[in-house]
């Protein structure tokens, strides 16, 4: 971000002394101290949001003079202006020598006014920037009671001299120009007002001055009940738009899009938190005291905790449940290396300048390029991954209007780009999605990253119970109740309650209230107690009393369908601190509990083993895992592979199962397997149901009725439409985040046609004696 450069000019003339809005003796704030606090708020939002930022202090007004145009002309000239502070860059000692060190003269100055304050400003500025590229302002903050004198080649030396530079003044008037409507700012010439009775004549001059000027320049005028107001409002962190990639989007092998990319959204988090010792607190420089933190690694079942040295660490990366180590040697060999596709002419090869080519060294330049389109419609919201960067194509006829062209198209088609960017040399690739749209008529794309197959996670959890319609109607009506439009009683329009942009983050921009409060007042002066949390941020935290007021009626209908029941104090016990010792003394016993019992499973394994053979059983045991579903004991083994803790088998199990019913149709004999493969299908539909695969059960069913509605196996899809209401397809109301089938659909889908409606395969009785027949 550009650095930034103020210079504040205050006035501190005798009649700074009166009360703001009155006279003296008044309770009113003086207008020094109205002067003062808004220098100091403007401080404090520059130390938290603009690090770079760069101030000076130029009083006028004064009994002495001291500034460099002073000493350098001589004769008078430009006298009683000081120069409190030069442009140096923001701290703690700028805001205390601020809040302390200025105070307001005893004895009118007969000299330095807001000219010469303004010149002497524009001075310290072009001597501290010179040609650098710094974001310039001028903040002017007096009452007015002092008449300026200036001639037409002063007012056009300043307008000119501001202009040239692009430096931004805001005025900041105390007790005068209170009418001035904003409308007056923006008029080139604006209409002549009749003069303000409670204005003395220097203040109306001064007004006549300062509205003239803030016209010629970029430039605006600030009740100080405005400006207060201003300063008080929540500020964002000001960050500069810098392309973070400027390259090639390719399209094809010969079309290419030159295209820049800027960070569009993305989380703002809390700023980096740093320990001081308090040994050094009295050392004028805050990085004397800095702890600087050291970390050491030990093993766990070592009992001295020796460090292990540095060189001796392994990464280890996470693979599904499992975490595996990768040596320093082996981790470059498994980074991405870019290449060519199969296929492609090595035509830059000989160049040395192929997007595609494999390097040497085994480095991978930048690369954006494209993997294809897809209907919007397939890209599901909820993988979006960062933030938000956005595209932009590079200047040029050529370029901007193909750019245009392809973002039209997407438009109209509703697709969207998948696309695999590499933004820096060497670093990992990151697929992402390109979002078209057309923003002032200006065509851009919108990237967002997009998670890898193996990125995605299919996490287990217990099933809920089912809410009942009951409930799922309470549900709906609250959320519909709590809807965060408000519709106006007379227009009828509707307008947003929590608007985004009016809507800060309250941990953050209560963590900069708190740091002010701080600087202004430090805890041995103050005392540790925090300051109450901004009204403004507590009206869109807490809820909304007239919100919840309109919607009582379904809130209450909601506690009735979803009755709260207290829960045991013994089971809510608190946290207590854990110690390493403690962590390592419950792994070891842990682990010699886990051997323990391992060993005495090998042990009854082995004895029952031993005794299945004396009854010439195959080993193994119920307790065994189960890895594969066998026709012995399918839903058995289905259960204990669902159900498995240690390895995700769910997949695994519906696949085989779906398998195994397949054969046990193809495989019966006069229909006597039938029955067996109802019961399977059976459990797989509940645990489908259960596990939220409500989908894959669906497709399964499609499939079998494809298979077995007509030809040899027919007589089993008879048998499946007759138990039809308990294996149907599954319902958006048993899974609603996997299937989107409608309960008439499902009534309707195993419906027997009207060719052998009425007959029922009559189902042979399976034969246990049979069952070592089906072992393979």
């Amino acid at each position: 971000m550009n650095k930034e450069a103020i210079v504040v000019i205050l006035d501190v003339s005798p009649t700074m002394k009166k009360a703001l809005g009155g006279a003296d003796g008044e309770e009113n704030s003086s207008r020094i101290q109205v002067a003062i606090d808004s220098v100091k708020m403007l401080i404090e939002q520059k130390l938290l949001y603009s690090t770079n930022c760069e101030m000076g202090v130029v009083l006028m007004g004064t009994q002495k003079t001291d500034n460099h145009l002073a000493d350098q002309i001589g004769g008078g000239q430009y006298a009683n202006v000081t120069t409190f502070r030069a442009i140096e860059k923001l701290n703690l000692d700028a805001l205390r020598s601020v809040t302390e060190g200025i105070a307001c003269e005893d004895r009118a100055a007969t000299k330095g006014d807001m000219v010469d304050g303004l010149i002497v400003a524009m001075d310290m500025m072009a001597r501290h920037c010179g040609t650098k590229k710094y974001k310039r302002r001028i903040f002017v903050i007096t009452d007015g009671e002092r008449e300026t004198k200036y001639d037409q080649d002063d007012f056009k030396t300043i307008a000119s001299s501001m202009n040239e530079t692009d430096t931004r003044l805001n005025v900041i008037t105390l007790d005068f120009c209170e009418d001035l409507d904003e409308e007056d700012d923006e008029e080139e010439e604006p209409k002549p007002k009749a003069p303000n009775p409670n204005e003395t004549k220097p203040q109306q001059k001064n007004r006549e001055f300062l509205v003239k000027l803030t016209n010629k320049v970029k430039g605006a005028i600030f009740p100080a009940s405005v400006a207060m107001q201003i300063y008080q409002q929540f500020k964002k962190k000001e960050v500069s738009a810098r392309s973070k990639f400027r390259g090639n989007l390719d399209l094809a092998r010969n079309l290419k899009l030159a295209v820049q990319i800027f960070s569009r959204t993305r989380e703002e988090t809390f700023p980096t938190l740093k320990k001081q010792s308090l040994v050094a607190t009295e050392s004028a420089s805050a990085k004397d005291g800095l702890v600087k933190l050291d970390r050491s690694y030990a093993e766990v079942d070592d009992p001295d905790q020796a460090p292990v040295d540095p060189e001796k660490h392994t990464k280890a990366f996470q693979y599904g449940k499992q975490l595996v180590p990768v040596g320093k040697e082996n981790e470059g060999v498994l980074k991405y290396k870019g290449g060519k596709k199969d296929g492609d002419e090595d035509e830059n090869a000989t160049q040395g300048g192929g997007v595609g080519d494999v390097q040497v060294q085994g480095d991978y330049e930048r690369q954006f390029k494209l993997l294809g389109f897809t209907d919007q419609s397939k890209v599901p919201r909820h993988h979006f991954l960062g933030g938000v960067d956005i595209i932009l194509p590079v200047r040029g006829a050529k370029n901007e209007r193909a750019f245009a062209a392809m973002v039209n198209a997407m438009i109209e088609g509703h697709k969207v780009l998948i696309a695999k960017i590499i933004e820096r040399k060497n670093a990992d690739p990151k697929l992402v999605v390109l979002y078209p749209h057309i923003s002032k008529k200006k065509p851009i794309l919108y990237m967002v990253q997009l998670p890898t197959a193996e990125d995605l996670r299919d996490y287990q959890f217990p099933s809920l119970v089912p809410a009942s319609e009951e409930q799922r109607t309470a549900a709906r009506e609250l959320i519909k109740a709590l809807d965060l439009t408000r519709a106006d009683p007379e227009t009828g329009d509707t307008e947003e309650r929590l608007k985004p942009e009016l809507t800060f983050n309250p941990a953050l921009q209560y963590f900069g209230q708190v740091v002010t409060h701080r600087i202004a007042n430090p805890p041995e002066v103050a005392g540790t107690e925090l300051p109450p949390l901004n009204q403004a941020v507590a009206d869109y935290v807490r809820p909304d009393k007239e919100l919840f007021e309109e919607a009582k009626d379904e809130v209450s209908a909601f506690e009735e369908a979803f009755p709260l029941q207290p829960v045991n104090d013994d089971e809510n016990r608190k946290r207590q601190r854990v110690y390493w010792r403690d962590l390592i003394q419950r792994e070891e016993q842990k682990n010699a509990e886990e051997a323990k019992q391992a060993a005495e499973e090998a042990r009854v394994a082995a004895m029952k083993d031993k005794a299945n053979a004396e009854n010439g059983m195959l080993p193994g045991g119920p307790d065994q895992e189960v890895k594969e579903i066998t026709s012995v004991d399918p839903i058995g083994d289905f259960k204990k592979m669902v159900n498995d803790r240690k390895v995700d088998r769910v997949n695994d199990a519906i696949v085989q199962m779906a398998a195994i019913i397949e054969r046990f149709v193809k495989n019966s004999l006069k229909g006597d397997l039938y029955e067996k493969a109802i019961q399977c299908l059976q459990e797989l539909r509940a645990t489908c149901i259960k596990e939220d695969e409500g989908g894959r059960y669906n497709e399964f069913l499609h499939r079998i009725k494809k298979m077995f509605m007509t030809g040899t196996w027919s007589d089993f899809y008879q048998l499946l439409c007759a138990n039809g209401k308990h294996l149907s397809l599954v319902t958006h109301r048993e899974t609603p985040t996997s299937s989107f089938v409608t309960d008439e659909e499902s009534v309707k889908f195993l419906q027997v046609d009207q060719i052998g409606a009425g007959r029922v395969p009559e189902v042979k009785k399976p034969v246990e004696d049979d069952l070592m027949d089906e072992i393979e």
